[in-house]
């Protein structure tokens, strides 16, 4: 679990303390080359604010089909977990990850690169009452390892810019995965300028790239994948929803508020081959946009 450094408040007096971000990131990763045989080139659980720029990162292959979650049992406590513990679990002891929210987010993907943070924007004064989406992972308190058991007042903002990101599968193994690039936060995310490979044979994504948070603006990329290895460029889900300006192979499903989002324009060359080819996501998802009150836009 990467956390900020931090420094201890009192916003309503010493009855109700905790520990604030004193301005240095949970993460910093700039200008790096990483080069993954199998897995993710990049995989990260924080909170706090994360940057993500400029860096060269490969996956040659999925793991996909072997990843299991990472917090596992806290010491002591039957059935609980600890995302203290996070760091300390390897992907071969299946026993020790039960926790349903990492479960489903590991289900989600990430190929090459995960990015999960739980701090939360505190545009609603989420922050000023301690609250933060580690809660979501860490039900119990572990004597052992009180910090995180400090109230936080921390954001989960991320920053992923200017990176080259490819999932490269040349090789004899057929993998599957739902996406490549896997964006979450409580916060806001920026995904702007990036160049995003999916170099596949027999292999299969669901999508490029998945990003989900509290306001997102995924705009400038290129998107790449083989025609018939994938079946969306990225799917995007925030309440404050920017989906603009991508180039891709696939289609772009953008869901927002509709007063609150701008999901298109993109352009698709699976368009230039056959002009209904987002048709099939407009009539499946909306009928689901107009119950819940969402823009969305297939395109």
């Amino acid at each position: 679990m990467a956390q900020p450094r931090k420094v201890s408040v009192a916003p309503f007096g010493t009855g109700f303390s905790g520990s604030r971000q004193d301005g240095v990131p949970a993460a910093r990763v700039h200008g790096n080359i990483v080069v993954s045989p199998e897995g993710r080139a990049l995989k990260m659980f924080a909170i706090g604010p994360v940057t993500v720029e400029a860096n060269q990162l490969t996956a040659h292959g999925s793991n996909s089909l072997h990843r299991v979650p990472l917090p596992g049992a806290s010491p002591g406590v039957t059935g609980g977990f600890a995302a203290t513990t996070a760091a300390a679990v390897p992907y071969a002891n299946r026993s020790a990850t039960t926790n349903p929210l990492a479960a489903f987010l590991d289900a989600l993907g990430g190929a090459v690169v995960s990015i999960v943070n739980l701090g939360v924007s505190n545009e609603i004064y989420l922050q000023l009452f301690g609250l933060s989406g580690l809660g979501l992972v860490d039900r119990f308190p572990d004597p052992g390892r009180q910090g995180d058991d400090v109230r936080l007042f921390v954001g989960g903002n991320i920053l992923f810019n200017d990176n080259q990101v490819v999932l490269d599968a040349f090789g004899p193994v057929v993998t599957l995965s739902l996406s490549s690039v896997l964006l979450f936060s409580l916060d806001d995310i920026s995904m702007t300028g990036n160049q995003c490979d999916c170099d596949l044979v027999l292999d299969l994504v669901g999508t490029n790239a998945l990003v989900v948070g509290w306001s997102l603006r995924v705009a400038d990329n290129r998107f790449k994948e083989g025609i018939l290895n994938a079946r969306l460029s990225a799917f995007t889900v925030g309440l404050m929803n920017s989906t603009i300006d991508n180039q891709g192979t696939h289609c772009f499903v953008a869901v927002g508020a509709p007063a609150l989002s701008v999901v298109t324009p993109n352009r698709t060359l699976a368009l230039l081959f056959n002009k209904d080819a987002c048709g099939p996501y407009g009539p499946a998802v909306a009928g689901v946009a107009h119950r819940v009150g969402i823009a969305l836009s297939a395109g």
